[in-house]
């Protein structure tokens, strides 16, 4: 007698309501520059393969953009999420906006004799940091090739530095309920 005898639990499936994580794949992007009026790709091709085809793919870039030109007039920097050659998600402006701003500054200060003083400043190296988040379906496993552009509206120049993507591939099952 007295032996411990410990009882079988029975171990059950629980069904939870919501999304499951499937893959999660993350890449750097390496530095890059363009001055060029037409898209052109920040870092390499990701090719991701979907488990299932009701999956949903969350594509998230992170960065910034800097520009240390000057320019007269409006000036724009754009950043896209492209998959299989169709861009998906389009941001306009990320950079750039009313001309760069480069004078000198005068002013008049009788009580110390200063008449036209100057102070000179220049504004630049200007730059913002990059978010863009986008829900991708592509209703198949077939490979999914993911690539981010970059482009200006001519007249000056972007450089996209410390840029990373994370693919995530989400269950599409109940995808964004709690």
């Amino acid at each position: 007698g007295g032996e411990n005898k410990m009882a079988l639990t029975k171990v059950t499936k629980h069904i939870v309501f919501g999304s499951t994580l499937l893959q999660h794949y993350g890449m750097d992007l390496s530095d890059f520059s363009t001055s060029s009026s037409s898209l052109s790709q920040w870092g390499s091709d990701i090719v991701f393969t979907p488990q299932y085809a009701d999956s949903q793919l969350e594509i998230c870039v992170t960065g910034s953009v800097f520009t240390s030109d000057t320019y007269t007039g409006t000036r724009y920097g754009d950043l896209s999420i492209r998959v299989n050659g169709t861009d998906e998600y389009h941001q306009q402006g990320v950079i750039g906006g009313g001309r760069t701003q480069s004078a000198q500054r005068h002013w008049h200060n009788p009580r110390h004799q200063q008449h036209n003083g100057r102070q000179q400043f220049h504004t630049q190296n200007m730059g913002t940091g990059i978010f863009m988040n986008h829900i991708h379906a592509p209703g198949t496993t077939n490979a999914q090739t993911i690539e981010i552009m970059a482009k200006t509206d001519g007249g000056f120049t972007i450089q996209c530095k410390d840029g990373f993507v994370t693919v995530s591939e989400i269950s599409g099952d109940h995808f964004n309920k709690t």
